[in-house]
């Protein structure tokens, strides 16, 4: 995964929810050493949230920031956002 156009990405989830593993695994591939050398720059920030709620991914792209609900996506989707 290349981080090269963001400047910080949050994931935040709950683990007791059905979709907390599509973000598990995405803030493990942004936090791959392949990843992070594409961009050491790049703030990672993997927030564990209380039960019920709603997971999330906040990207910020250079002055602009992103907000995605996961709640339907798959991992290959959140990807293809980047």
């Amino acid at each position: 995964m290349v981080l090269k156009h963001l400047s910080k990405v949050v994931v935040q989830f709950s683990p007791s929810t059905g979709n907390s593993r599509s973000a598990r695994e995405f803030l493990a591939r942004v936090t791959a050493p392949a990843a992070r050398k594409s961009n050491p720059e790049c703030e990672l920030d993997g927030r564990v949230r209380l039960a019920g709620q709603k997971a999330c991914m906040l990207l910020t792209m250079r002055n602009q920031v992103v907000m995605v609900s996961i709640n339907h996506y798959v991992l290959m989707q959140m990807q293809s956002i980047i």
